[in-house]
């Protein structure tokens, strides 16, 4: 997926959505540069681009639908929509289930069925939520209350480009699993994300911290990781059951493994302690 995310980046510096200088954002706020993802999910190349490096990321994840708030993710989320359809059924191979797609509303309508949900999304099922950039979130969140509103469970959300300006932080904060395609450094430059190592190094950092907190052994049986860990590793088993894990994934998963182990260990010998006591 890196190579077509390399070349999404380029693309952007050739369309002119990514441009470096000295920009005022419409929240008065000063940047060393500014991003237009409609000059990418707009151009033929870039939405054809967005669909094949989004549409694994969401298979992985076993979503039905994808969705977002309007406008940003309209020309996103169709393009995965159809890379769905033409990699799947109508490419007649055996293949995940094409993933549908809707939009989310700024404002429920005030006429019709006042619905703030755009497209066939249906109760119950699991979705991914997306949007061009993330900067505090809120767009985002925006769109996942209105999906979870609408009795789905949002599984995965994703942004083609994450200011890292705490709204990514924010969502993991909130317990989703989020991952970005590109990502701003501190210095201000536009770098191709590292993808979901986040959850991993989530994983070791709560074990970290309950060690460094000061343990006993009624504290290391009641010991549990955060739904977000929890999520995270059955949605890899299922994948691995499914349509298989990549070696990255192969990777991760083996990690979440040795650090259950350990713990199983040390829950182990915790009762020891307290039978001995």
């Amino acid at each position: 997926m890196n190579d077509i995310v390399d070349r999404l980046l380029q693309l952007a510096l050739e369309r002119g959505a990514l441009q470096y200088g000295e920009f005022t954002l419409s929240s008065g706020k000063k940047s060393s540069y500014y991003f237009d993802g409609r000059r990418l999910s707009l151009d033929p190349e870039g939405a054809y681009l967005i669909g094949k490096a989004v549409l694994p990321i969401l298979q992985r994840a076993g979503v039905a639908a994808v969705g977002g708030p309007t406008l940003g993710a309209d020309p996103i989320v169709t393009a995965i929509a159809l890379t769905s359809y033409l990699e799947g059924v109508g490419a007649q191979l055996i293949a995940p289930k094409p993933i549908a797609a809707f939009i989310v509303r700024k404002e429920a309508k005030s006429h019709g069925t006042e619905q703030s949900i755009e497209g066939p999304l249906v109760s119950g099922s699991r979705v991914a939520i997306i949007d061009d950039t993330c900067t505090t979130g809120a767009s985002l969140l925006h769109a996942i209350a209105a999906a979870e509103a609408a009795g789905c469970t949002v599984v995965k959300v994703v942004a083609l480009l994450d200011r890292r300006e705490g709204g990514s932080e924010e969502l993991r904060r909130r317990g989703y699993d989020f991952v970005a395609l590109m990502a701003a450094t501190a210095e201000g430059k536009i770098e191709v994300s590292k993808g979901d190592a986040m959850s991993v190094t989530k994983a070791y950092e709560e074990v970290i911290e309950f060690i460094a907190a000061g343990t006993s052994p009624s504290s290391v049986i009641a010991f549990q990781p955060s739904d977000v860990v929890k999520q995270r590793v059955a949605d890899l088993i299922y994948l691995e059951k499914t349509i298989g894990l990549s070696s990255d994934e192969k990777s991760e998963l083996d990690h979440y493994m040795q650090l259950e182990h350990l713990m199983r260990l040390a829950k182990a010998r915790a009762r020891q302690y307290i039978a001995n006591a």
